[in-house]
């Protein structure tokens, strides 16, 4: 695990990046990155270790508003054939060749 930080002027803390790694046969390489932008925005990056682990297979945006309350959110998958189960409320979807379908129960 890593950890990283801004310091800015005042004793404030700028930017905040967590990189979580895995040991593979290449040496270590990442898995997950959680980054706070100040109180702004925050990213969530899924890596896949067994490729390499250099691009992220998923990533996670989303802006933080004043008093805390969360802003738009935004999802990025690069493999349609990624395994993905979406809950959004009381529904369930799957990612099928790139296309969120409604899970049938």
């Amino acid at each position: 695990m890593r950890v990283t930080s801004e310091m800015l002027d005042g004793g404030h803390i700028g930017k905040i990046v967590g990189t979580h790694f895995h040991r593979t046969e290449r040496g270590l390489d990442s898995c997950l990155r959680t980054t706070i932008e100040g109180h702004s925005l925050a990213t969530y990056e899924l890596f896949d270790a067994a490729e390499g682990g250099l691009d992220p297979c998923m990533k996670v945006v989303s802006e933080m508003l004043e008093g805390g309350a969360l802003g738009p959110v935004e999802v990025t998958v690069d493999d349609p054939s990624l395994s993905l189960r979406v809950l959004v409320g009381a529904n369930t979807y799957n990612l099928i060749g790139g296309v969120l379908v409604p899970e049938v129960r």
